[in-house]
């Protein structure tokens, strides 16, 4: 997905309370041994998950060093493309 941030997890400070879980608009938070996981490949970076944690063990983190922000729309567009159907 061509996006800039994903979310972490701190799991020393993590409580396990799942709110995290119930935040996110995608979906893509499990639970795995009272701890969240995201499934990177789906998640967008909107930090909507970020607030609902009360420990403040969510973050967000920037994806990677070398990504290149899209030139203008048609750009971006063309990266999802190739992202998601391997164009």
């Amino acid at each position: 997905m061509a996006t800039y941030f994903l979310r972490a997890t701190d799991t020393d400070a993590c409580e396990g309370c799942g709110t995290c879980v119930d935040s996110c608009p995608l979906e893509i938070i499990t639970m795995k041994d009272d701890y969240p996981v995201v499934d990177e490949s789906m998640c967008i970076g909107c930090g909507v998950c970020i607030p609902s944690c009360q420990s403040g063990a969510a973050k967000l983190k920037r994806k990677e060093e070398g990504l290149v922000p899209p030139f203008n729309f048609k750009d971006l567009h063309h990266r999802l493309l190739k992202e998601t159907w391997h164009f």
